[in-house]
């Protein structure tokens, strides 16, 4: 391996040649027994360690052993004493009977010896009687007084007590009884071998990670009840709430929702002993895409022509207004197609909004070109329509609690409200430039809730279900503030002008209050979501699929159900977002 070197080339450490290098045997042989040292410490140190963490959980096994006997003892003690007080209650009853009849025969028995001394006495007085009436009286006296003792003769309590055992085998009884108390329980759960797996983290966005335990043998577990704990921690050093879901087929749900992008770390635990990949650090994003998407322009099955409203029933079958093609198309909730409705009120392309009827099984349609209202079946017959000589634009209807129809017009500049038959009410607002006055209104929706009325205009309009003003939410100034949370450090004079024009195409509610508006400006679109008391939840980007010109926004009012659906008239679509 080392051919012999001249002495002057053996001083030198190092001798280097053009295709390779040699060193001095010697300085070989040093150096391979330092790596040699250097890598038994190595190894010397790691099972030290290990030997150190093996003696940790030896040491814990024998605390919860410990603490599992402790258990064990408490509870049997707490059956002993349960049969102890059932025991002292039995023995208490038998006594309690006892003393009750003992009582009885000693008050008879203390009558009759009190009989006994009076007859004793009325001897000892008699002994030297003379006369013969008197003592003809005492025997006579005498002879009732039998008759009373025959009476006292016979015991007035009987002393018939016994304990009568149940049929039952206590033996069996008792231990299926304390087959119930409790189990012991293990796990073969290997941590190190568990994983933990994503979705993609949005800001604002309920997130779930799922935790799969495997056993040493590199088995899926098919049972839960491991001690799992978890922590979601942000790049501030905060926690974020996070819960713990047991599914009990060896898999474990860790839910939580992050507040604003950026890094996160999620520390998953079993036995306090990290899973493989944890602590796991993970991105979140503002970026909101949707999940799903449905259409394009077209006559068939898929195509759209100017779709501008939809709406969804308790079955969550999506109703969307075709208006180009004169009909309602149905999907399903993941937007498969089921079928079209058509109807003569369809017709003429000028139908621009839909709702559901009172009773959620038909269909109201607003046609602005023939200024009528039409309720349809889910087959497209028709059931009813009226129109009104007020009428000018009718674009948008409603549905409230009490079956009345609101309907939005443009160029009455007020929501119109009738009764089923088509009789109007009353109006609801004005036109006008002051707050809570119309500018030009889009969509109108009723809160589950409380039976608000929320308009979509320039900004969001809300009203209570009398039709009095409560307040404005969205606007510019909103606007401004998810554009300037887009885009922070540029081109912040042309986001002023944009949100400024900017107006709101769609409005919906769900059945906690939550409102989701579809807003549209010249250089963008989006989804805004305000909680319940009108603040800014979060915004909906669609980034990587941006929306063009949404024109309608519903919700489903399942409450496991947090998807918002979007028709699209600018791409002819509809699509399908998460928004919570």
């Amino acid at each position: 391996l080392f051919p012999q070197q001249p002495q002057q080339q053996q001083q030198q450490a190092v001798v280097s040649t053009a295709d390779h290098t040699v060193i001095p045997f010697s300085i070989a042989i040093k150096r391979m027994s330092e790596i040699l040292i250097y890598k038994a410490n190595e190894c010397t140190s790691k099972l030290n360690s290990a030997a150190e963490m093996v003696t940790a959980e030896m040491h814990r096994l024998d605390h919860n052993a410990d603490q599992s006997f402790d258990m064990v003892n408490q509870l049997f003690q707490e059956v002993v004493s349960a049969v102890e007080r059932r025991r002292e209650e039995v023995l208490s009853e038998v006594k309690h009977n006892k003393d009750e009849k003992k009582k009885v025969l000693e008050e008879q028995l203390k009558l009759i010896n009190s009989e006994k001394s009076q007859v004793d006495k009325d001897v000892q007085a008699m002994k030297h009687q003379v006369e013969v009436r008197n003592i003809t009286k005492k025997i006579s006296q005498l002879n009732m007084k039998l008759d009373a003792v025959n009476q006292l003769a016979e015991p007035r309590e009987n002393s018939y007590i016994v304990f009568q055992r149940s049929n039952k085998s206590y033996d069996d009884v008792v231990s299926r009884l304390l087959k119930d108390v409790g189990q012991i329980k293990t796990s073969k759960t290997f941590p190190s071998l568990c994983r933990v797996t994503m979705e993609t983290s949005i800001a604002n966005l309920e997130t779930t990670a799922k935790v799969q335990t495997i056993d040493y043998h590199g088995q899926i577990q098919e049972f839960g009840g491991d001690p799992v704990t978890a922590e979601v921690v942000n790049d501030k050093g905060d926690h974020v709430n996070a819960k713990l879901k047991d599914n009990g087929d060896g898999t474990y749900h860790v839910n939580f929702t992050p507040n604003c992008s950026g890094t996160y770390c999620l520390k998953v635990k079993i036995f306090d002993r990290p899973i493989k990949d944890c602590p796991l650090f993970f991105d979140v994003t503002e970026h909101n895409s949707p999940i799903l998407s449905f259409g394009s322009k077209g006559v068939k099955e898929k195509g759209f022509v100017q779709p501008c409203s939809l709406t969804l029933d308790p079955r969550d079958r999506v109703f969307i207004v075709d208006t180009g093609n004169s009909r309602i198309k149905v999907l399903s909730t993941n937007l498969d197609y089921q079928t079209h409705v058509l109807n003569q009120s369809l017709e003429g392309r000028s139908v621009t909004g839909v709702c559901l009827g009172s009773s959620a099984d038909t269909l109201i349609t607003v046609n602005w070109r023939t200024k009528t209202v039409t309720e349809i079946s889910m087959d497209g017959v028709t059931i009813g329509a009226f129109s009104h000589d007020d009428f000018i634009e009718p674009i948008a209807v409603a549905i409230n609690a009490e079956g009345d129809m609101l309907v939005a017009d443009n160029g009455v500049g007020s929501i119109m409200v009738f009764e089923s038959c088509g009789k109007l009410k009353k109006k609801i607002g004005k036109k006008g430039s002051k707050k809570g006055d119309f500018k030009e209104m889009s969509s109108l929706c009723i809160s589950p809730v409380n039976g608000d009325i929320i308009v979509a205009d320039t900004r969001i309009i809300v009203f209570n279900a009398e039709g009095e003003f409560l307040r404005e939410l969205g606007g510019a100034a909103t606007s401004l503030l998810t554009s300037g949370r887009e885009s922070a450090g540029g081109g912040g004079g042309g986001a002023t002008a944009a949100a400024a024009r900017g107006r709101y195409s769609g409005v919906a509610v769900d059945n906690e209050g939550t409102i989701l508006a579809a807003r549209m400006e010249k250089a963008r679109s989006y989804i805004q979501v305000f909680n319940a008391d009108g603040s800014l939840y979060s915004v909906i980007d669609s980034h990587g699929s941006k929306l063009k010109r949404p024109t309608g926004i519903a919700v489903s009012l399942s409450p496991s159900d947090r998807h918002a659906y979007v028709v699209d008239i600018g791409h002819d679509c509809i699509r399908k977002y998460r928004y919570k």
